[in-house]
């Protein structure tokens, strides 16, 4: 069983209003060689499981979301691709544009390491205030 990320979210640059409207944020959590996960997503070449990725997405977006967005609940995962590996003792770094579409609030993020991109992901929520 997958729990969650054992690492702290820092919030590295916060919120702030793009030209379009939107709001952008960028967000890094260490992934610790002593991830619980790490002993069986596989042995003798760990890599750190996808879901736990979009948990880090996921947690570094309520962390940093848009000014008056508070209480966001989770409604839907749009989209996700991995294109790259996590491993144990990376830096994640996420980048986060967050986009008001009625009650709903769009969350694109993409999530690297030191040495290239591991994922896009496109997540949706609903609560929070009007920002």
């Amino acid at each position: 069983m997958i729990g969650p990320v054992t690492g702290t979210v820092r919030v590295v640059r916060p919120p702030s209003g793009d030209e379009d409207g939107g709001w952008l944020a960028t967000t890094s959590i260490p992934i610790a060689a002593e991830e619980p996960v790490f002993a069986g997503h596989y042995p003798g070449f760990p890599i750190f499981p996808g879901l736990c990725v979009v948990d880090c997405v996921d947690r570094s977006a309520r962390l940093a979301a848009p000014p008056g967005a508070g209480g966001l609940t989770l409604a839907g995962v749009e989209s996700i691709r991995f294109v790259g590996a996590v491993h144990p003792g990376d830096g994640l770094t996420i980048d986060l544009s967050w986009n008001r579409e009625g009650e709903s609030w769009r969350c694109a993020a993409r999530a690297r390491t030191e040495r290239a991109e591991a994922a896009t992901v496109r997540l949706r929520y609903h609560g929070g205030g009007r920002g």
